[in-house]
């Protein structure tokens, strides 16, 4: 649910009853990725990606909607498969 939250919009409306539902639950499964208007950049360093609020690293390789996420997906299995290898699992 954090990550349904993060990768769409992290400014819900506080007035809805039950934002999950009805703001970010479809907007996640629509592709609707990055939809902060604010930027935690400043106008310097947003450069060329100055237009956008907020965006992710999918969406500065070009991909859309919901493939957007993949390079994050890409990062924590990698995560995951180094502290496989690091932690030694126990043996019964």
């Amino acid at each position: 649910m954090a990550l349904m939250v993060i990768s769409t919009t992290s400014q819900i409306s506080m007035q809805d009853n039950c934002p999950m539902v009805h703001s970010v639950w479809p907007s996640f499964w629509a592709g609707k990725m990055a939809m902060n208007r604010d930027s935690m950049l400043t106008v310097a360093e947003a450069g060329a990606h100055g237009k956008y609020g907020a965006f992710n690293l999918g969406q500065l390789l070009g991909l859309h909607g919901l493939a957007s996420l993949i390079p994050l997906l890409a990062v924590w299995m990698l995560a995951a498969i180094a502290w496989r290898r690091i932690v030694p699992s126990k043996s019964m």
